[in-house]
Protein backbone atom coordinates (compact mmCIF):
# COMPACT_ATOMS: atom_id res chain seq x y z
CA UNK A 1 0.00 0.00 0.00
CA UNK A 2 2.47 2.62 -1.18
CA UNK A 3 1.27 6.19 -1.39
CA UNK A 4 3.14 9.50 -1.62
CA UNK A 5 1.91 10.28 1.90
CA UNK A 6 3.49 7.09 3.30
CA UNK A 7 6.62 7.40 1.18
CA UNK A 8 7.44 10.75 2.76
CA UNK A 9 7.59 9.02 6.14
CA UNK A 10 9.91 6.28 4.88
CA UNK A 11 12.39 8.51 3.09
CA UNK A 12 13.17 10.85 5.98
CA UNK A 13 16.09 11.11 8.32
CA UNK A 14 14.26 10.72 11.64
CA UNK A 15 13.17 7.38 13.06
CA UNK A 16 10.88 6.40 15.96
CA UNK A 17 12.33 3.45 17.88
CA UNK A 18 8.92 2.73 19.41
CA UNK A 19 6.94 2.05 16.23
CA UNK A 20 9.31 2.30 13.28
CA UNK A 21 7.95 5.64 12.01
CA UNK A 22 10.15 7.63 9.61
CA UNK A 23 9.80 11.35 8.92
CA UNK A 24 11.82 14.11 7.32
CA UNK A 25 10.97 16.53 10.15
CA UNK A 26 11.35 16.56 13.90
CA UNK A 27 7.79 16.18 15.13
CA UNK A 28 6.04 14.79 18.19
CA UNK A 29 4.93 11.47 16.72
CA UNK A 30 2.31 9.94 19.06
CA UNK A 31 4.30 11.26 22.01
CA UNK A 32 7.34 9.18 21.02
CA UNK A 33 10.82 10.60 20.73
CA UNK A 34 12.34 10.61 17.26
CA UNK A 35 16.06 10.18 16.77
CA UNK A 36 18.29 11.20 13.90
CA UNK A 37 19.45 8.19 11.92
CA UNK A 38 21.59 7.84 8.86
CA UNK A 39 20.93 5.62 5.88
CA UNK A 40 18.64 2.94 7.29
CA UNK A 41 18.20 0.55 4.38
CA UNK A 42 17.69 -2.98 3.25
CA UNK A 43 15.84 -5.49 5.40
CA UNK A 44 15.69 -3.17 8.41
CA UNK A 45 13.95 -0.49 6.32
CA UNK A 46 11.54 -3.07 4.83
CA UNK A 47 10.63 -4.29 8.33
CA UNK A 48 9.92 -0.72 9.38
CA UNK A 49 7.68 -0.21 6.34
CA UNK A 50 5.68 -3.34 7.18
CA UNK A 51 5.31 -2.31 10.83
CA UNK A 52 4.35 1.25 9.87
CA UNK A 53 1.69 0.20 7.36
CA UNK A 54 0.16 -2.32 9.78
CA UNK A 55 -0.04 0.32 12.52
CA UNK A 56 -1.82 2.67 10.11
CA UNK A 57 -4.20 -0.10 9.05
CA UNK A 58 -4.88 -1.07 12.69
CA UNK A 59 -5.73 2.54 13.51
CA UNK A 60 -7.96 2.89 10.43
CA UNK A 61 -9.78 -0.41 11.08
CA UNK A 62 -10.41 0.58 14.69
CA UNK A 63 -11.56 4.10 13.78
CA UNK A 64 -14.06 2.63 11.32
CA UNK A 65 -15.29 0.04 13.82
CA UNK A 66 -15.69 2.68 16.51
CA UNK A 67 -17.56 5.04 14.16
CA UNK A 68 -19.96 2.19 13.33
CA UNK A 69 -20.69 1.39 16.99
CA UNK A 70 -18.72 -1.83 17.43
CA UNK A 71 -17.10 -0.58 20.66
CA UNK A 72 -20.03 1.44 22.06
CA UNK A 73 -21.11 -1.24 24.55
CA UNK A 74 -17.67 -1.42 26.12
CA UNK A 75 -17.33 2.39 26.25
CA UNK A 76 -20.82 2.81 27.74
CA UNK A 77 -20.33 0.15 30.39
CA UNK A 78 -17.00 1.60 31.45
CA UNK A 79 -18.49 5.11 31.56
CA UNK A 80 -21.36 3.81 33.72
CA UNK A 81 -18.96 2.09 36.09
CA UNK A 82 -16.94 5.28 36.42
CA UNK A 83 -20.11 6.94 37.78
CA UNK A 84 -20.59 4.38 40.55
CA UNK A 85 -18.63 3.81 43.73
CA UNK A 86 -20.36 0.68 45.02
CA UNK A 87 -17.79 -1.77 43.59
CA UNK A 88 -14.06 -1.67 42.91
CA UNK A 89 -13.96 0.10 39.52
CA UNK A 90 -10.65 -1.35 38.38
CA UNK A 91 -11.79 -4.92 38.97
CA UNK A 92 -15.06 -4.32 37.14
CA UNK A 93 -13.46 -2.46 34.24
CA UNK A 94 -10.83 -5.19 33.79
CA UNK A 95 -13.60 -7.82 33.79
CA UNK A 96 -15.59 -5.90 31.18
CA UNK A 97 -12.52 -5.54 28.97
CA UNK A 98 -11.83 -9.26 29.38
CA UNK A 99 -15.37 -10.10 28.28
CA UNK A 100 -15.19 -7.80 25.26
CA UNK A 101 -11.79 -9.26 24.33
CA UNK A 102 -13.42 -12.70 24.35
CA UNK A 103 -16.28 -11.43 22.19
CA UNK A 104 -13.88 -9.97 19.64
CA UNK A 105 -11.92 -13.23 19.50
CA UNK A 106 -15.20 -15.09 18.90
CA UNK A 107 -15.97 -12.73 16.01
CA UNK A 108 -12.54 -13.46 14.53
CA UNK A 109 -13.28 -17.17 14.88
CA UNK A 110 -16.59 -16.68 13.05
CA UNK A 111 -14.64 -15.21 10.12
CA UNK A 112 -12.45 -18.33 10.09
CA UNK A 113 -15.56 -20.53 10.08
CA UNK A 114 -17.02 -18.53 7.17
CA UNK A 115 -13.76 -18.99 5.28
CA UNK A 116 -13.88 -22.73 5.88
CA UNK A 117 -17.47 -22.91 4.64
CA UNK A 118 -16.51 -20.96 1.52
CA UNK A 119 -13.73 -23.45 0.78
CA UNK A 120 -16.06 -26.40 1.40
CA UNK A 121 -18.95 -25.12 -0.71
CA UNK A 122 -17.57 -23.04 -3.58
CA UNK A 123 -14.01 -21.69 -3.44
CA UNK A 124 -14.48 -19.93 -6.81
CA UNK A 125 -17.64 -18.05 -5.80
CA UNK A 126 -17.55 -14.28 -6.24
CA UNK A 127 -18.32 -12.18 -3.19
CA UNK A 128 -21.81 -10.65 -3.22
CA UNK A 129 -20.71 -7.29 -1.77
CA UNK A 130 -17.38 -6.96 -3.58
CA UNK A 131 -17.93 -8.99 -6.80
CA UNK A 132 -14.49 -8.15 -8.19
CA UNK A 133 -13.10 -10.51 -5.52
CA UNK A 134 -13.61 -14.14 -4.64
CA UNK A 135 -15.57 -14.73 -1.46
CA UNK A 136 -12.52 -16.46 0.03
CA UNK A 137 -10.47 -13.27 -0.47
CA UNK A 138 -13.11 -11.21 1.30
CA UNK A 139 -13.31 -13.68 4.20
CA UNK A 140 -9.55 -13.38 4.71
CA UNK A 141 -9.92 -9.59 4.55
CA UNK A 142 -12.72 -9.74 7.16
CA UNK A 143 -10.47 -11.68 9.53
CA UNK A 144 -7.60 -9.24 9.07
CA UNK A 145 -9.92 -6.26 9.59
CA UNK A 146 -11.25 -7.72 12.84
CA UNK A 147 -7.73 -8.54 14.09
CA UNK A 148 -6.43 -5.09 13.17
CA UNK A 149 -9.46 -3.39 14.75
CA UNK A 150 -8.72 -5.23 18.00
CA UNK A 151 -5.02 -4.35 17.74
CA UNK A 152 -5.84 -0.70 17.15
CA UNK A 153 -8.33 -0.54 20.02
CA UNK A 154 -5.91 -2.15 22.47
CA UNK A 155 -2.96 -0.11 21.13
CA UNK A 156 -0.98 -3.25 20.36
CA UNK A 157 2.30 -2.86 18.47
CA UNK A 158 1.03 -5.30 15.85
CA UNK A 159 3.33 -4.14 13.07
CA UNK A 160 6.46 -4.61 15.14
CA UNK A 161 5.18 -7.89 16.56
CA UNK A 162 4.47 -9.28 13.09
CA UNK A 163 7.92 -8.32 11.83
CA UNK A 164 9.57 -9.86 14.91
CA UNK A 165 7.54 -13.07 14.59
CA UNK A 166 8.30 -13.38 10.87
CA UNK A 167 12.00 -12.97 11.61
CA UNK A 168 11.82 -15.59 14.39
CA UNK A 169 9.95 -18.01 12.11
CA UNK A 170 12.77 -17.79 9.57
CA UNK A 171 15.04 -19.43 12.14
CA UNK A 172 12.69 -22.30 12.93
CA UNK A 173 13.11 -25.82 11.53
CA UNK A 174 11.09 -27.30 8.69
CA UNK A 175 7.39 -27.34 9.67
CA UNK A 176 8.63 -25.92 12.98
CA UNK A 177 9.71 -29.44 13.94
CA UNK A 178 6.20 -30.88 13.73
CA UNK A 179 4.53 -33.31 11.32
CA UNK A 180 2.07 -30.76 9.88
Amino acid sequence: MRTPELDKHWSGDYYCNTCGFYTAQIINHQGHDLELVDNRKGEEMESSKIAFVLQILATKCNENAESHGFWDDEDNLIATINLTTSYDRDILINRIISLFNSEKIALEMSELAERLETLRKDPEKKDEHCPEFLNIEIEVADLIIRALDFSGRRKLRIGEALVAKMKFNESRPYKHGKTF
